[in-house]
Parts: C-alpha cells; sequence; structure tokens
C-alpha cells in the first residue's frame, strides 16, 4: 500500500513540474510596417524542457481560429526563438503566399523581436515589443 501511495504521489508531482514549466506570456508589438501582417498584440507558450511552443494572433484567429505550433529554439547567448508559419493567404499584388515568422524572446528583460518573411517579397515587416506572463492559460 505504502509503495501504491508513493508512486500516486510522484505521478502527481510529475505532472505539476511539467504544467509549471509552460510559460504563457501577452506581447505588445510596435510597428512601423503598414501591411497588416504584425498585429498589436501577440500570445505564446513555451515549453523549454519539452521543446515545445505555439502562438496565436488576429492573422492566426483569422486563418485557423486557434493557436499554431511553433518550432523552439533555445539559442547560446539563452534566448529563445520560435519560428511558425501561416500558409496560403492572399494578398494584393502576389496572389497566394505563406507568411514565415522569425521571433526573438529575451526571457531576462521579456523583450521581443519579430520578423515576418512573406512569399517572394523583398521587403519584411519588423516589430519590437515587450511580454507579461499570463498566469493560469496556455495554448499548449
Amino acid at each position: 500500500m505504502k509503495r501504491f501511495i508513493a508512486a500516486a504521489v510522484l505521478c502527481a508531482m510529475a505532472s505539476f513540474v511539467q504544467a509549471q514549466s509552460i510559460e504563457t506570456f501577452e506581447c505588445r508589438l510596435n510597428t512601423a510596417s503598414s501591411r497588416g501582417f504584425i498585429g498589436e498584440a501577440l500570445f505564446f507558450s513555451i515549453d523549454v524542457s519539452q521543446k515545445r511552443a505555439a502562438v496565436f494572433d488576429g492573422l492566426i484567429r483569422f486563418k485557423h481560429e486557434a493557436p499554431i505550433a511553433a518550432k523552439l529554439t533555445v539559442r547560446r547567448d539563452d534566448l529563445y526563438q520560435l519560428q511558425w508559419v501561416v500558409r496560403d493567404l492572399g494578398t494584393n499584388q502576389q496572389g497566394r503566399v505563406d507568411a514565415r515568422f522569425n521571433m526573438r524572446f529575451d526571457p531576462t528583460d521579456r523583450g521581443v523581436q519579430l520578423n515576418v518573411n512573406i512569399g517572394r517579397s523583398g521587403g519584411s515587416p519588423r516589430a519590437s515589443g515587450r511580454c507579461q506572463p499570463v498566469t493560469g492559460r496556455s495554448l499548449l
């Protein structure tokens, strides 16, 4: 019986530790671009221990109605890099294109920089901002 209780406690602790490793942030972005691919707000969740991430913003809501997965990389300089693609967007000039997002997040000062590469266009919208933790919510 003692082994059963000990196993149950260990399982509960493991799930608690796993839930604690997921962090969610809300970012306020500043951009000079008028192209419309970067909104004012971006939400993301990261689980560094599992190398998982998910993102959500106005463009993702428009195309998918739910958060999408992002590739998470922990860089040597302790910055987090998230990459994701929103596919098959309609534009006036190029027909349907993909928007490839590349975001760098600094967990120490919660600063964020976001670049978007759209189709084969030469210019790529950029934004920067600050993020705040969101408690009790996860996109993962």
